[in-house]
């Protein structure tokens, strides 16, 4: 490469880059916005920041066909207004000779990109979602406090005599009302909060289950297991969309 083609090349380069740089700051703003709720709901910002900085292959997949063409226009026009590429012409280089930096640097994106969609972005979405499964556990674990009738979230209220290891719960007692105005009463020995099918639940043993039925009759059932899907009560469940 010659010095004149070393010369554009880096006249394209730095408004791509500072390109690249602003639109993924800005669309990383707008996704991390979605994992505020963490911070309220008890983890630390290093999680936010892990979460928000793993939706940074994807962005930067979906912004660099953008930045190249932005980026282009805007260092050639500068190129044009300076009279450089005038000079350039008068110098006898012809418009493809002009024109190959751009097309190189096209040709480094597009690697760039097909790298970031071959191995960053399913390495990044693989790891997303085994952050979002240890949030979800651990926001269960937030639901419930030792001694304390908790409401983490409409239609649902939680009691436990006891909370050890952040994951077993004694003297379980959880309450559950639909939104049609229908309620079920579980009460249990103990409990276990973990995951079904990567999903948060607790396991209630040991217990019972308590509900009116329409015709006003008293529904009663002992159990010795049950497990109580908490997804529904989980913000995190309607984001986690990701494939």
């Amino acid at each position: 490469m010659r010095l004149i083609d070393r010369y554009l090349f880096r006249q394209l380069l730095g408004p791509t880059l500072l390109a690249t740089l602003a639109f993924s700051t800005v669309m990383l703003l707008g996704e991390s916005l979605q994992f505020l709720d963490l911070i309220v709901q008890g983890q630390s910002a290093a999680v936010f920041f892990k979460l928000s900085l793993l939706e940074l292959p994807i962005v930067v997949s979906m912004i660099l066909p953008i930045t190249i063409f932005v980026a282009s226009l805007v260092a050639l026009n500068r190129l044009q207004t300076e009279q450089e590429l005038v000079v350039c012409f008068a110098g006898g280089m012809s418009r493809w000779r002009v024109i190959s930096p751009v097309l190189r640097l096209a040709m480094m994106v597009a690697i760039v990109s097909l790298a970031i969609n071959l191995w960053a972005a399913p390495w990044a979405s693989r790891i997303f979602r085994e952050e979002i499964t240890k949030a979800r556990t651990d926001l269960a674990s937030t639901l419930v406090h030792a001694g304390r009738f908790t409401e983490p979230s409409k239609g649902l209220t939680v009691y436990a005599s006891e909370v050890q290891n952040r994951d077993t719960l004694k003297n379980l007692f959880i309450n559950e009302e639909d939104a049609d105005g229908s309620s079920k009463t579980f009460s249990a020995r103990e409990g276990q909060i973990a995951q079904r099918n990567g999903q948060p639940v607790i396991i209630m043993k040991h217990g019972s289950s308590q509900s009116p039925s329409k015709a006003g009759v008293l529904n009663y059932l002992l159990f010795k297991e049950y497990i109580f899907d908490l997804t529904p009560y989980l913000p995190l469940t309607r984001r986690d969309t990701r494939p």
